[in-house]
């Protein structure tokens, strides 16, 4: 096409496309000829040979979606060790990048809950998280200093409000007890007499009431709420 190229420019091409094969290069190179007016940049030649960036980041997504899958069925959610011939044997961390798209999802247990369903959208959501994770990985210290947290305080954001901690008093305590009912609280042997006086009255008071609605009874039931004084009998 008209343009010298240098040793040292000929070597770069060669590393960046060192991971086609050679039908992608033959197929790259043709099309180049064609269809290209200028000498093509690695990345146009990589698209010529149909390994678009995109393209190459959606077969990976797609590959890590497949390892959680797969790590989710050796090891379960509760990644509980696995014992044979007397030896433990642990579940291996998971890489960050995978373990990153995984929390878009919530995690294991998330995944874990996949249904034909919602997969398209699990998947979806898995993939774009996977893809972002380089991303957010060189991001990490400058969203640390922009969004810090620290002692229960969030500190004052650019154009946020601070946010003043709780006092001890009302900090719940993740493990605290339940307090032991006060013995003050407890019913004393006077109060549990009255109680069940009371309880004998009103069971005296039904039993009358019920004798009154038998055929020919003397005494109808009172209308005024059957308000009256128990004799003891």
């Amino acid at each position: 096409m008209g343009e010298a190229i240098s040793p040292e420019r000929l070597k770069i091409y060669a590393g960046d496309l060192a991971d086609l094969d050679r039908l992608q290069l033959d197929r790259a190179f043709a099309r180049a000829r064609r269809e290209c007016r200028f000498f093509p940049k690695i990345a146009e030649l990589r698209d010529l040979a149909g390994a678009a960036a995109k393209d190459e980041r959606a077969v990976e997504a797609e590959a890590a979606w497949t390892f959680a899958n797969d790590y989710l069925r050796r090891w379960g959610v509760d990644l509980l060790p696995i014992w044979s011939g007397g030896k433990e044997t642990r579940a291996p961390a998971i890489p960050s990048r995978i373990d990153y798209a995984l929390r878009r999802i919530g995690g294991l247990r998330g995944l874990n809950q996949v249904t034909a369903e919602n997969r398209p959208f699990m998947f979806k959501d898995f993939c774009e998280a996977y893809n972002l994770a380089p991303i957010a990985d060189a991001m990490a210290p400058k969203v640390r200093a922009k969004f810090p947290i620290a002692d229960g305080q969030v500190k004052k954001l650019s154009n946020g409000v601070k946010v003043q901690p709780l006092p001890e008093r009302e900090r719940a305590e993740p493990h605290a007890k339940p307090k032991p009912m006060s013995t003050t609280q407890l019913p004393t042997d006077a109060r549990l007499r009255d109680r069940r006086e009371m309880l004998r009255q009103q069971t005296d008071y039904v039993v009358r009431q019920l004798e009154t609605e038998r055929p020919g009874a003397n005494h109808p039931i009172p209308l005024n709420g059957g308000k009256r004084e128990m004799a003891r009998t």
